[in-house]
C-alpha cells in the first residue's frame, strides 16, 4: 500500500522483454508516465538486477514469452517452455528474491494458458495481465492499481 504523500510517479519499474522494439516502446511509455524504468532484454539481465538488490524495484512489467536464458536452463527447465518463461521466471526468481514484488504481464499469451500453468496468479493482488498491444496509459493505470493493492 502506498504511504501518505507517496507518489506513484516515483515508482521504480523493472521492464523485461526479449524483443528490443517492444522493450523500448514499453519502457519509454512508462517513462513518459513518470516512472523510473530499468529495461532488461531477458531473464539473465533481469536476474542480475534483482540479485544486486531485490528491493530495487517497486514492480516488474514483463512479457511472458522469451528465451529461458541461462538462469532457467541451469535450473533444469526444458527448452520447449519458452512460452512460459515469464511465469517460470516470476515463480523461480522474482518471488524467490522478493515475494512481495508485484508483476504485470503484458503479453500475447492467452490468459488461460498462464493461469493453467500457475493457478496461484488468478486473483493474486500482486499480479495483473494485459494483452499486447496495450497503450502506455492503460499500462500505467494497471501499475497504479497493482501498487495501490500491494
Amino acid at each position: 500500500m502506498l504511504g501518505e504523500g507517496e507518489s506513484i510517479m516515483a515508482k521504480r519499474v523493472l521492464c523485461i522483454d526479449d524483443d528490443p522494439g517492444m522493450l523500448m516502446i514499453t519502457a519509454k511509455g512508462l517513462e513518459r508516465q513518470g516512472f523510473a524504468v530499468t529495461a532488461a532484454a531477458g531473464n539473465d539481465e533481469a536476474l542480475a538486477h534483482l540479485e544486486r538488490d531485490p528491493e530495487a524495484f517497486d514492480i516488474v512489467v514483463q512479457d511472458s514469452q522469451r528465451p529461458l536464458g541461462k538462469c532457467l536452463a541451469e535450473a533444469g527447465e526444458p527448452d520447449d517452455l519458452h512460452e512460459l518463461s515469464g511465469v517460470l521466471f516470476l515463480r523461480n526468481h522474482i518471488w524467490r528474491l522478493n515475494p512481495r514484488l508485484p508483476c504485470i504481464f503484458v503479453t500475447m499469451t492467452p490468459r488461460t494458458f498462464i493461469f493453467h500453468e500457475e493457478p496461484s496468479l488468478e486473483g493474486n493482488p500482486l499480479f495483473r495481465y494485459l494483452m499486447k498491444p496495450s497503450a502506455s496509459t492503460e499500462l500505467a493505470a494497471a501499475v497504479h492499481e497493482v501498487l495501490a493493492e500491494a
